[in-house]
């Protein structure tokens, strides 16, 4: 997935989980178009958290 769309916000939310999902990743709404993101098991070395939020790019016209 490129990192800007002319996709609608919940499409590209769609498209962002499936992608996700197919990683093993987990995540939870935090706010309307933010995802909290995580992949491993906390405590371990390869633990990663990570915060992810659709928003319009006015002059470009896109979403990103």
């Amino acid at each position: 997935m490129k990192t800007t769309s002319s996709l609608e916000p919940g499409e590209m939310l769609r498209e962002i989980r499936k992608v996700l999902d197919a990683n093993s990743c987990r995540c939870e709404p935090q706010e309307r178009f933010v995802l909290l993101c995580a992949h491993g098991a906390p405590g371990h070395d390869s633990f990663v958290q990570w915060e992810m939020e659709v928003c319009k790019l006015t002059r470009l016209s896109l979403h990103g």
